[in-house]
């Protein structure tokens, strides 16, 4: 149930409805493209679901390198121009942003489809459970009235129960098991920062951004599934964690300026916070982003043999990720007092790749994990410093 609330969650966080073949347009401020894609079943499991978005994610992120590349050399060669190569590049960024998005709001549909499948599995569930135990009472009934008339037979039993006795009793020690693979799932949930370096051995500094966040909006959300192996046989305290996972992060930011795009007298494009023009009273202004990660981690696990996750655990490890989606919103009123919301959906000059480093503590199935990117959110030069997401998380691992 936690690994289905999950999905839906994440499913409403991605993006607007899409149908079975979707066309969306690409993320662009002047220029439109029609995206069509093979939309997610609405009727496919979880893992069919899943599935279906990291081959896709995939495929499109290796098809963007491989084309990019092609630009390039175009370049060198001098088939294209420095011009015409920027400009094909920028169109093809636009297309691999407006592709991913689509496929997020692909997948946003499946969660409400599955989340009503579900439903309708509880209420039927729930009618079996209570038909179940009414039964179970009768049933009780039924005993009690059979132990009475047990008693009276007890001195005719005795000589029996000695011979049955070795059908009730395992003299045997338990055999220690010898597994060494196990599947996990795993989900958290935890508030964000900025920092001004990613180096924590030299002190935390918190980056200038950091004193703009509003705290109980700039949340983020994590899930993955993997495996864990142990390393050394089925005592070693050695595990090997792998898997994939995706993680939606939400800036809350205070006052009314918003987060946008601008452009100086030299052309150059940045990320700056100015008043919107469409609410003048703003109620939520969030940024928020979501990225398909592969995390890694090892772990010294001090569960029993062939066990892991059932006693104290320590584990560090790195994580890499894409970004498959960004948006900013804004809550408010307008000019005429009337409720307004604003959403735009724009990279904001974030890097398109993260990657860096994790840790984390845990006994039994909760666990306390820290992390650090090791690149800065922002592409170099489109913000005011480099700012470094940093994040601590509680969550637990089944």
């Amino acid at each position: 149930m936690i690994a289905m609330l999950a999905m839906g969650y994440l499913a409403l966080g991605l993006s607007a409805t899409a149908e079975n073949t979707l066309m969306v347009p690409a993320d662009t401020n002047e220029v439109k493209v029609k995206i069509e894609i093979d939309a997610i079943d609405e009727d496919a499991n979880m893992m069919e679901a899943i599935g279906k978005m990291v081959r896709v994610s995939t495929k499109e992120a290796a098809k963007f390198s491989a084309e990019m590349a092609a630009i390039q050399a175009q370049i060198q060669s001098g088939e294209l121009s420095e011009e015409e190569g920027e400009a094909k590049a920028e169109a093809l960024e636009k297309e691999f942003e407006a592709t991913m998005e689509a496929y997020g709001e692909s997948m946003e549909q499946w969660g409400e489809s599955f989340g009503k499948r579900m439903e309708k599995f509880g209420d039927k569930l729930g009618k079996e459970i209570e038909a179940q135990v009414e039964a179970e009472m009768a049933q009780e009934d039924i005993e009690a009235e059979i132990r009475m008339e047990m008693k009276d037979l007890e001195e005719e039993l005795k000589d029996l129960k000695g011979e049955f006795k070795e059908l009730d009793e395992d003299d045997e020690e338990p055999r220690k098991s010898t597994k060494t693979k196990f599947s996990y799932f795993d989900l958290h949930v935890g508030g964000n920062t900025f920092l001004a370096n990613p180096d924590i051995t030299s002190g935390v500094s918190m980056a200038a951004t950091s004193g703009d966040l509003a705290a109980w909006e700039s949340m983020n959300f994590r899930f993955s599934f993997g495996s864990k192996r142990k390393i050394g046989g089925a005592s070693s305290p050695v595990v090997l964690q792998t898997g994939l996972g995706l993680e939606t992060n939400t800036w809350g930011f205070v006052g009314d300026d918003v987060m946008t795009k601008a452009v100086d007298i030299n052309n150059n494009v940045s990320t700056v916070f100015l008043p919107s023009d469409e609410i003048v009273d703003v109620r939520q202004n969030t940024y928020n982003t979501t990225y398909l990660e592969l995390p890694v981690m090892l772990h010294l696990d001090l569960s029993p043999a062939g066990k892991v996750d059932k006693g104290l655990t320590v584990g560090v490890g790195a994580y890499g990720g894409i970004r498959l989606d960004s948006y900013t919103m804004v809550r408010g009123r307008d000019i005429e007092n009337e409720r307004a919301r604003v959403m735009e959906y724009n990279n904001m000059n974030t890097q398109l790749l993260r990657y860096g480093l994790q840790g984390q503590l845990g006994y039994e199935s909760m666990k306390v994990t820290g992390r650090v990117d090791a690149m800065p959110l922002f592409q170099p030069g489109t913000f005011s410093e480099d700012a470094y997401v940093a994040s601590l998380s509680i969550g637990f691992c089944f």
